[in-house]
């Protein structure tokens, strides 16, 4: 199972962080079972969270957890974010 390294809630946010906020949607939009635990900042591998552990590898920095789910890891690998043929958002600009 992921765990999702964070810092937890606070000022009535299920986390004050943007970005373990970004690695949260990522992991429910992907439909992962994962565990939060929010012990984890003295060991964040980069002294920042958000970071996961899937499995035993390590992955710090939400763009790169992003990144894991284009065919990096175990666990994520099946999920595709951003393809490559996909249309960008927002108006089309002709």
């Amino acid at each position: 199972m992921i765990t999702l390294y964070s810092f937890g809630p606070g000022f009535g946010l299920p986390d004050p962080s943007p970005f373990v906020t970004k690695a949260e949607v990522l992991l429910k939009m992907a439909e992962l079972p994962y565990r939060s635990d929010t012990t984890g900042f003295k060991k964040a591998p980069k002294g920042k969270l958000p970071y996961i552990d899937d499995g035993g590898e390590i992955i710090s920095d939400s763009t790169f957890i992003d990144g894991t789910w284009r065919g990096n890891t175990t666990s994520i690998s099946i999920v595709d974010f951003w393809p490559s043929n996909a249309p960008l958002p927002g108006p089309s600009r002709r």
